[in-house]
């Protein structure tokens, strides 16, 4: 308020707010300043996490012939999970509540044994063909599950936790092959596929204001696909040094169902504004690229080029008719050269030499064009450096 013998601006003088006075110690009652988002005052928690853990593990033949041998390799882990967070105001340290008036606090306490099994055929050491299986788990983040509305450095968006959050249970099923012509040399083809209970993903609330972003368990999740590698010698002769090729892609599915409806901490539910309900995994493209060439020359100079890329990814889920938000592919390029002198290590590196652009937007469904949302440029940057190396005599 300002009175009719005030200035503007002067209720807001510092002797007008509560405040300790360092010279006597005594409190001066007086003006408070909340910062409140959205009518959440709820924007503090303390949180506990503790697991417990023991593990056993065994490896031993099943077959064993002249040529090939066929044996296990396995065991399984046990824990003891347990999670507290607690969301509350700080100013009047009440706690989160629901409309119902419970305490919206997360916690989590889990028993787990997550086995690992695998079986190994040998073939004179040069092929070789893997089978396994294990269970994992994926745990939310704090911040996942703390009630408090916050918006994102990067995307803008505004997120709220749900504390109601369970852990994701992970199976995996892995089929690999292998073959080694020489030492250095390396063909390999894999298969795998993966089933995710309870996975936690991203809904979306629209409100006239602002869209809204939370963490739900999802109803179901999978990815399954195709992991092939390939690493080669350089056919160039040792008194000149040694090179070698490598490559490496990945081509897979993956699909997730969300719920159709959000909850929020509160209680209260919305119908999930996602442009999709079935969508891939977030984070996750198609195809991933790698490949590198690195030599090493008979007088200790090294050199490597790197280069990867993928195909798009869902980076933001998006709302209503516009969709999903995907980061489109990246051409990375690097080069890292070094060159030992004793103890001294000497070594450059040079990023992103093609340039690239990191590209964010989203396709229109009715035409398929490309309308970009966000563009920068990381630029081309360059390090060096230098290492010693201490050397000790032992007697």
């Amino acid at each position: 308020n300002v009175y009719p013998d005030m200035a503007f601006g002067e209720s807001f003088a510092e002797e007008n707010f509560f405040y300790m006075d360092t010279a006597t110690g005594e409190w001066n009652h007086g003006l408070l300043m909340v910062d409140e988002t959205a009518k959440n005052a709820f924007n503090g928690y303390t949180a506990l996490e503790n697991t417990e853990a023991f593990y056993a593990m065994a490896s031993f033949p099943i077959l064993m012939q002249k040529n090939w041998s066929f044996s296990f390799e396995g065991g399984a882990r046990y824990e003891d999970y347990t999670m507290d967070l607690d969301s509350y105001n700080p100013i009047t340290n009440a706690p989160a509540t629901t409309i119902y008036g419970d305490t919206a606090s997360a916690h989590l306490n889990q028993n787990a044994i997550l086995p690992s099994i695998n079986l190994i055929y040998k073939n004179d050491d040069q092929v070789i063909v893997r089978s396994a299986y294990s269970k994992t788990v994926g745990r939310p983040e704090f911040r996942e599950l703390a009630p408090i509305a916050y918006q994102e450095f990067y995307q803008s968006e505004v997120a709220i936790g749900y504390p109601f959050l369970k852990n994701a249970e992970v199976q995996n099923f892995d089929l690999r092959g292998e073959w080694y012509p020489s030492a250095s040399e390396l063909f390999s083809v894999g298969l795998f596929y993966k089933t995710f209970e309870n996975p936690i993903e991203v809904s979306m609330i629209s409100t006239p204001d602002l869209d809204y972003k939370t963490f739900q368990n999802a109803r179901t999740a999978h990815t399954s696909g195709i992991e092939l590698e390939v690493r080669k010698k350089l056919p160039i002769p040792l008194t000149m040094g040694f090179g070698s090729i490598s490559m490496n892609s990945t081509i897979s599915h993956s699909e997730v169902t969300v719920k159709d409806t959000v909850f929020l901490f509160n209680g209260t539910s919305y119908a999930n504004s996602a442009s999709t309900t079935q969508r891939p995994l977030q984070g996750q493209s198609r195809v991933m690229f790698n490949a590198s060439i690195d030599y090493r020359s008979p007088n200790a100079y090294t050199i490597a080029l790197a280069y990867n890329s993928f195909t798009k990814r869902i980076n933001s889920v998006g709302v209503g008719e516009v969709g999903d938000i995907y980061e489109f592919p990246f051409h990375s390029l690097n080069m890292t050269a070094g060159k030992k002198f004793g103890s001294f290590k000497v070594s450059g590196k040079i990023n992103n030499i093609l340039n690239s652009n990191v590209r964010f937007g989203h396709i229109e469904s009715s035409t398929g064009d490309l309308k970009l949302r966000k563009v920068y440029s990381p630029g081309l940057s360059f390090s060096l450096g230098v290492k010693y190396q201490l050397q000790q005599n032992r007697s």
